[in-house]
């Protein structure tokens, strides 16, 4: 019987704890974040603007809103993140410069509550073809009332992307030149500006533009004062050319050996003329005129060492591509011109084709000259060989010989050597010519534009031996030229104009 009463007392335990095991609740699981999250990769131009959109990152998460970092960036502050929409966009434009980056990394996070997670940015930055100027300081020099439209020269810039446009940034004086937009031809366009006592140069900013992409470089023009006296025209007939003795003469020192062929010009650009000579080895000697004195300049001091055109250098200074600045073209024994282009100073050949390509000699010992025969803006030259002498036109570009020829009834013989100069002051051009037989020829202007022998004998008896090459300058301030002469002996000869 007791051993009933305890089985029906285990019975009631056991259920009794199954009922209190029941009631019991379950606790709650906690809830797991997952971020869906992804790398990012683009690719932006280089020197795309600061604020440029590159691009929105990825991350996701179904039940709230993400907020967004930057853990890092290479390199460090090239672009932001927005927190709220993930958006990528450019913070500093001069590090997407595919020269100096060629691709920008970072590592971004994506974070709800106090889980978060990471992925990469990978912004790839593409090469452009940038568009590069190349523009160059100019400078020249020109004469004091120089007329409007006179070329100065033409300034320097260029692009491999293609052609620049022109045009004037500033000036010192105002509307004092102009330029060409499309060659970048500089000329005058205002010529009461070009007044040596009142500028002695112009200074200028030009700039050269392609697209969006604009280059400056500055402009510096010289003025050249020049005599403005007044020269009364000088009755020829009342005067003769006599030699100076050698006391007084400041080329008296002078011999370059052989065959001295003379010229004058302004090669340092101080406002008077100094004397250059070739020589039978076919080299040029260059003597500064130092108020009067002619002082010899010799290597680097002297602008044509290491010039040679073989035998005789007859040459003649010309501004012959209208480019402000004096060249020297010379002829040669065995007659070719020879042509040395001015560029501030260095003389060189030009390379490819220039004005002088297209000219042929006829025969040998040339010697050229220059002067606007057909008066249209350019300078013509005449050429005397050893049996002939030659007009040639120039076209702009090029020469092209002259169907006729004004001077050939009027020098006949042989090696004439020719100069044009105005030695009476009448305002029309007139030609000396020397010859190899020591002598000179006076050829003035007559009707019909032709020219003749002058009836006024200024060089009567005047002989230097051999290879007369005359040419001129104003020494002792009388309004009147004097005549310079090489000669077969290497000298240089002095003449002045006296009444008879």
């Amino acid at each position: 019987m007791k051993t009933i009463k305890y089985f029906h007392l285990i019975v009631i335990l056991m259920f009794a704890f199954s009922c209190e095991e029941k009631d019991t609740p379950t606790p709650e699981e906690p809830e797991i974040i997952e971020i869906d999250i992804a790398d990012f990769t683009a690719t932006v131009k280089e020197n795309s603007a600061q604020g440029a959109l590159i691009g929105t990152v990825y991350a996701n998460y179904e039940q709230g809103r993400l907020s967004f970092d930057l853990v890092s960036q290479s390199p460090e502050g090239a672009i932001q993140l927005d927190d709220f929409t993930g958006d990528i966009t450019i913070l500093d434009s001069a590090l997407f410069d595919f020269e100096t980056n060629t691709t920008v990394t970072a590592i971004f996070s994506a974070t709800y509550e106090n889980v978060s997670e990471q992925a990469n940015i990978t912004i790839s930055i593409s090469d452009l073809d940038e568009i590069v100027i190349d523009a160059a300081d100019f400078s020249s020099s020109v004469d004091e009332n120089s007329p409007n439209g006179t070329v100065l020269g033409t300034v320097s810039a260029s692009s491999e992307q293609g052609a620049v446009t022109f045009s004037m940034v500033s000036q010192s004086q105002e509307g004092a030149i102009s330029i060409n937009t499309e060659t970048g031809e500089l000329t005058i366009a205002e010529e009461t500006y070009f007044d040596f006592e009142t500028n002695t140069s112009i200074t200028a900013v030009f700039s050269a533009t392609l697209g969006d992409v604009t280059e400056e470089a500055n402009i510096t023009i010289s003025i050249i004062d020049v005599d403005e006296t007044t020269l009364d025209p000088i009755d020829l007939s009342k005067y003769v050319y006599v030699g100076v003795n050698s006391a007084f003469n400041p080329l008296a020192s002078i011999d370059v050996g052989n065959d001295s062929y003379v010229s004058t010009a302004d090669i340092d650009g101080d406002g008077d003329l100094d004397v250059i000579s070739g020589a039978l080895d076919g080299t040029f000697y260059y003597f500064r005129n130092d108020d009067g004195t002619f002082i010899a300049q010799t290597g680097t001091d002297n602008p044509f060492d290491g010039l040679n055109v073989g035998s005789d250098s007859r040459h003649e200074f010309a501004d012959i591509d209208n480019d402000g600045d004096l060249d020297l073209i010379s002829g040669s024994g065995g007659g070719a011109i020879y042509y040395y282009e001015n560029n501030d100073g260095v003389y060189s050949t030009p390379e490819g084709t220039h004005i002088l390509s297209s000219f042929s000699h006829a025969t040998l010992d040339s010697k050229p000259t220059f002067y606007d025969y057909d008066e249209d803006g350019d300078l013509d030259m005449l050429v005397g060989y050893f049996n002939t002498i030659e007009l040639w036109i120039n076209q702009g570009d090029s020469f092209m010989r002259a169907n006729s020829n004004p001077f050939g009834s009027a020098l006949d013989g042989t090696h004439q050597f020719p100069k044009f100069v105005d030695i009476n002051s009448d305002g029309e051009m007139d030609l000396v010519a020397g010859r190899l037989v020591g002598d000179f020829r006076l050829l003035q202007k007559i009707a019909g534009g032709n020219y003749s022998i002058s009836e006024h004998a200024i060089f009567e008896g005047l002989n230097v031996g051999n290879y007369s090459t005359p040419a001129f300058i104003a020494l002792n301030g009388d309004g009147k030229l004097e005549m310079l002469s090489g000669s077969s002996t290497g000298m240089i000869k002095l003449f002045e104009l006296t009444e008879k």
